[in-house]
């Protein structure tokens, strides 16, 4: 079963409907939703923001696993920093308390995963960048294409988890600026 959708809207939508019907929530992100208030600018965005917050509030069965790039998101809260200090020192108290959640699992890769995608419980969700822009999800069954779940394993092996010190040291650097 493989679906293809259009639009900048549908990677979201597919994250939002697989955080909302698995177990299990995989996601490898060039910058993480979860906590960046810059990366909820789009209804969408917002959608799946809402979707995870309530995830985190009301269900106790989940299990996400979240690897995301270090530079980039620094650079996304040095950027807001620079706009609004103190939304970026919220965005880091939120990455914070989020990774003390026992059901969450936050780490962090030194460079740009070269693309995106969610795991679900039974379908994986890819995020296609088009080299003009254009965005578009291809939703993959978990049986017939399993390569995203070894791929993910194999970053997390190397992965950062250390988000205390890693918060820490971009909070130092936000509050220097």
């Amino acid at each position: 079963m493989i679906k293809f959708i259009r639009g900048s809207e549908a990677y979201y939508n597919e994250a939002t409907r697989l955080l909302k019907t698995s177990k299990t929530f995989i996601c490898l992100a060039k910058t993480p939703t979860a906590f960046l208030s810059s990366q909820r600018t789009k209804p969408w965005q917002f959608e799946f923001y809402d979707a995870f917050k309530d995830t985190i509030q009301n269900r106790d069965d989940i299990k996400i696993r979240y690897i995301f790039s270090l530079p980039l998101t620094k650079e996304e809260l040095v950027k807001t920093a620079k706009l609004n200090k103190e939304q970026s020192l919220d965005d880091l108290n939120a990455w914070l308390v989020l990774s003390k959640d026992s059901r969450v699992d936050f780490s962090t890769i030194e460079y740009t995963a070269p693309f995106s995608f969610i795991i679900g419980d039974h379908e994986t969700a890819l995020l296609l960048i088009y080299p003009n822009g254009e965005r578009a999800c291809l939703v993959l069954s978990n049986k017939e294409v399993p390569y995203y779940l070894e791929y993910f394993n194999q970053l997390a092996e190397k992965s950062n988890k250390n988000n205390d010190k890693i918060i820490s040291e971009i909070k130092k650097h936000i509050e220097e600026l």
